[in-house]
C-alpha cells in the first residue's frame, strides 16, 4: 500500500531499502519510468533493450519502443579537424559497421521475441534526437547509450536525421520476430515558420501512406498511428499530436489548428504537416473524436461532417472557435446538433474569439461537463444555439461595431468584451430562450485570455 501511494520519483530510492521492498516496489518502478524507452542504433544501446525486455518484472512493462533518428555522417570526420577525430571516427565506424552488417535488427528482433514471450505488443517510434529551432531553441533527447556512442561530439553537425530508415528499421526487425506491433508513432521537428513537417523526411510520406491508407484513402488496417510534433523545449505545451486509435476508432487531435487562416501558433492540419494521416482524418468512419487544446473555425465543419453517419462521441477541450462571420459561432452547434447523431458530447473550456468580443462557455473553473444521451445532447445544443444568438443581439457584436468604430466613438474599451456562459443544468434552456434572463449572462469586460 505505501508502495502505491508513493511518489513515482521515490520508488528508485524505495527499491534499495531491502529485497522486500525492491520487490514490491519494482513493478511500480516499472510503470512509471520504463513505458516508453528510447534507445539508439548502436551495439550498447539496443543490448540495454534486449536486457530490459527480458527482464521478468520490467519487460512486460515496456509499452512501446523508440529509437533515435540521426546518424553520423562518416565522412564528415575528416572535413572537421576542429571536432575530436579519433572519438568521432571510431563512433562513425562502431555505428555504421554495426548497421550495415544487420547486427542492430538481430538485436530488435531479439528484443520484440521477449517482448512477445510477455505478451506485449508494442507501438514502434522513430524520434528525432535533436530537435534544432534556433540557437537558444535545441531541444536534445538523448535515448540509452546516446552518451556512451557520442560522447562530446556535435550530433547535430555531424550527423543527419533519417527518420524514415529508422522506422523501416523498426517494422523489418518486428517481422523477422513474427511479433506484429500495436502501431507505429513518428515524433519529429516542426518550425512555426515552415508549413512543413513529415514531407520534409525523405521517404517518410511514402512510408506512413504504404503502412497506414488504402488506394481510396481509408486505413489499411486495425493499428494505431501517431504523428508528433516536436517545436521547443516546453514538454507539454509544445507537443502537437495526431493520433489515430483504431481499436475504438477514435482520432484524437492535441494542439492543432483546423482553421482557413495561417497564423495560428499550432501546426494546421494539412498534408505537408501531417503526412498521410491526414487523409486518414477526412476518410476513416471515426466512433470517437477529441479537439484538445485546439484552434478551429469554419473549416472543422468538413471534418465533423466527414464522420456524420459514424460519430458518436465527441470532446472539446480548452477550444478557442474564431468566428469570423456573425453567424459561425451559432452554425458550429448547428452542425453538432442538426448533422450529427451524438450520443455524448464533452466540454471543458470552450471559448468563441473575435475582434470585438469573447464569449466563454464551460470555463475552467466549471470543470469537466459531460452530456450523455442523444435527448440531453440536442437539448444542450438547442440552448447553446438560442444563448449565442441572444450574445450576438446584445452586443451587436459585428457590423454595428464596425460603424462605431468608423464614426470615431471610442468607449475606451479597446480590450473587447468577455462574456461568460454557465450551464445550470436542463431548466436553464426553456427559461434562457423564452425570457433571455440576464441573470445568467455575466460581464466582466475583461480581456479574454484566449
Amino acid at each position: 500500500m505505501i508502495a502505491v501511494a508513493a511518489d513515482p520519483t521515490d520508488l528508485a530510492n524505495l527499491r534499495l531499502v531491502s529485497k522486500q521492498w525492491c520487490a514490491v516496489s519494482s513493478r511500480l518502478f516499472g510503470l512509471a519510468n520504463l513505458r516508453h524507452p528510447r534507445f539508439i542504433i548502436s551495439p550498447y544501446s539496443l543490448q540495454g533493450l534486449v536486457d530490459l525486455t527480458a527482464h521478468p518484472i520490467f519487460g512486460p512493462c515496456v509499452e512501446s519502443v523508440n529509437i533515435g533518428s540521426y546518424r553520423l555522417k562518416k565522412h564528415l570526420v575528416n572535413t572537421q579537424p576542429h571536432l575530436d577525430i579519433n572519438h568521432a571516427n571510431a563512433a562513425v565506424l562502431k555505428q555504421f559497421r554495426f548497421e550495415q552488417t544487420g547486427s542492430h535488427l538481430n538485436l530488435l528482433a531479439q528484443a520484440f521475441a521477449n517482448l512477445r514471450d510477455h505478451g506485449v505488443m508494442p507501438m514502434l517510434g522513430a524520434f528525432e534526437d535533436i530537435v534544432h529551432l534556433a540557437p537558444d531553441n535545441e531541444v536534445v533527447r538523448r535515448g540509452y547509450g546516446y552518451d556512451e556512442l557520442y560522447g562530446p561530439i556535435d550530433v547535430l553537425k555531424c550527423g543527419n536525421t533519417q527518420v524514415a530508415q529508422t522506422l523501416v528499421s523498426l517494422i523489418e526487425a518486428s517481422l523477422n520476430s513474427d511479433h506484429a506491433p500495436s502501431g507505429v508513432s513518428v515524433d519529429v521537428k516542426w518550425d512555426p515558420n515552415d508549413r512543413e513537417a513529415v514531407s520534409l523526411h525523405s521517404g517518410l510520406y511514402s512510408l506512413l501512406y504504404n503502412l497506414s491508407i488504402q488506394n481510396c484513402g481509408c486505413l489499411k488496417s486495425p493499428k494505431d498511428l501517431t504523428v508528433t510534433l516536436t517545436s521547443g523545449k516546453d514538454k507539454i505545451r509544445n507537443k502537437h499530436h495526431l493520433e489515430i486509435r483504431n481499436k475504438n476508432s477514435h482520432l484524437r487531435l492535441i494542439r492543432v489548428s483546423i482553421e482557413e487562416y495561417e497564423d495560428s501558433i499550432f501546426p494546421q492540419l494539412e498534408p505537408g504537416i501531417f503526412g498521410p494521416l491526414f487523409d486518414a482524418c477526412y476518410h476513416g468512419q471515426f466512433h470517437q473524436i477529441t479537439l484538445s487544446d485546439c484552434e478551429i473555425d469554419r473549416s472543422v465543419f468538413g471534418l465533423l461532417k466527414t464522420h456524420a453517419r459514424s460519430l458518436r462521441h465527441l470532446t472539446l477541450h480548452q477550444i478557442v472557435f474564431h468566428d469570423y462571420e456573425p453567424d459561425d459561432a451559432v452554425d458550429l452547434f448547428l452542425v453538432l446538433r442538426d448533422d450529427l447523431a451524438l450520443y455524448t458530447i464533452d466540454f471543458e473550456r470552450f471559448a468563441f474569439s473575435n475582434k470585438h468580443s469573447a464569449l466563454e462557455m464551460f470555463r475552467e473553473d466549471h470543470g469537466y461537463q459531460p452530456f450523455f444521451g442523444c435527448g440531453q445532447v440536442v437539448a444542450l445544443l438547442s440552448g447553446l444555439i438560442r444563448w449565442v444568438q441572444v450574445q450576438n443581439t446584445k452586443l451587436r457584436r459585428f457590423e454595428d461595431d464596425e460603424v462605431h468604430e468608423h464614426n470615431g466613438h471610442d468607449d475606451g474599451n479597446d480590450d473587447g468584451e468577455h462574456h461568460d456562459y454557465e450551464y445550470e443544468g436542463e431548466d436553464e434552456w426553456e427559461d434562457e430562450g423564452a425570457s433571455g434572463d440576464d441573470d445568467r449572462d455575466h460581464r466582466d469586460y475583461e480581456q479574454s485570455n484566449d
